[in-house]
């Protein structure tokens, strides 16, 4: 895309630089002037070719047009595709990929899962549940801005929350309490849709784990222990 708007930009100089010329050319030579104002054929020719000029950079902006209306359609897809539609994060793909790019790498992650999203489901019906998700999902958002390098939402009720390798445990502690000072204000707010959530930390765990999947089935792991 990046290319092609390049070349048709470049295109859309080189005619306009040429069009001015043919203009100056015409108005400042007299003698010109009256050959082509004299001549019907002459007139005729410089018709045509002012038409093809004006074909050329109709054409070139309808171009411009498509691939303006192209990247709205390729970044509607694109989000669709890796955002998750319900919480408005990035979804199981978007993690996987992450997970392949950095597959030999080690990131601190916190696991992090709502518990009572079937309680408000089943009290006020699937509508409330997925706006629990959504604020869920707002929170962690909001909690992330400066600590984490990438928040999504892993299968189900599982919310992933990966953090830059040189990151400290007080980001992570950090984060943490971010979402439960939300979390307690967003309760409050709404008592009888208060949600609860439990959640699981992986931070330099040496021989224990050399990859970003082990950071999460650590991490996961200590979510069950919650239980």
């Amino acid at each position: 895309m990046k290319k092609f708007d390049l070349i048709k930009t470049i295109q859309l100089i080189i005619f306009t630089v040429f069009a001015i010329i043919c203009i100056a050319l015409v108005l400042f030579n007299k003698d010109l002037y009256h050959a082509i104002a004299n001549n019907p054929t002459m007139k005729l020719i410089c018709g045509l070719l002012w038409f093809c000029f004006g074909l050329v950079f109709v054409s070139i902006f309808i171009d411009f047009n498509l691939i303006s209306s192209y990247k709205k359609d390729y970044h509607e897809l694109d989000h669709a595709v890796h955002t998750d539609h319900i919480s408005g994060l990035a979804n199981r793909k978007s993690i996987d990929e992450f997970i392949e790019k950095h597959r030999n790498e080690c990131f601190p992650c916190v696991t992090l899962t709502p518990t009572n999203i079937q309680e408000i489901n089943n009290s006020f019906g699937r509508a409330a549940g997925d706006d629990a998700i959504r604020e869920f999902s707002n929170i962690l958002m909001m909690s992330s801005v400066g600590l984490c390098s990438f928040v999504g939402r892993n299968d189900g009720m599982n919310f992933l929350a990966f953090f830059e390798k040189t990151a400290s445990k007080d980001d992570i502690d950090k984060f943490l309490t971010n979402v439960e000072g939300r979390i307690a204000s967003h309760n409050i707010i709404n008592p009888q849709k208060a949600v609860s959530y439990k959640y699981g930390t992986a931070y330099n765990e040496g021989e224990n784990a050399k990859t970003i999947t082990d950071m999460i089935k650590i991490s996961a792991q200590r979510v069950q222990k919650e239980d």
